[in-house]
């Protein structure tokens, strides 16, 4: 059994072009709710069990 049925042909191939823009401000996004995170959740100290600080 023969498949007589044709396989589309894209007209043209589509180049990817990457914005630098782009990329910048999807990592101040980023930045920008990681910033949001730690200062509203802050970043504690640990005390060890000797007693000292560790950041």
């Amino acid at each position: 059994m023969t498949d007589d049925t044709p396989t589309p042909v894209p007209d043209e191939v589509r180049q990817h072009r990457t914005w630098w823009w782009k990329e910048v401000l999807i990592m101040g996004a980023f930045y920008f709710i990681y910033s949001l995170t730690r200062n509203r959740f802050g970043s504690i100290r640990v005390i060890h069990i000797n007693g000292s600080y560790s950041s």
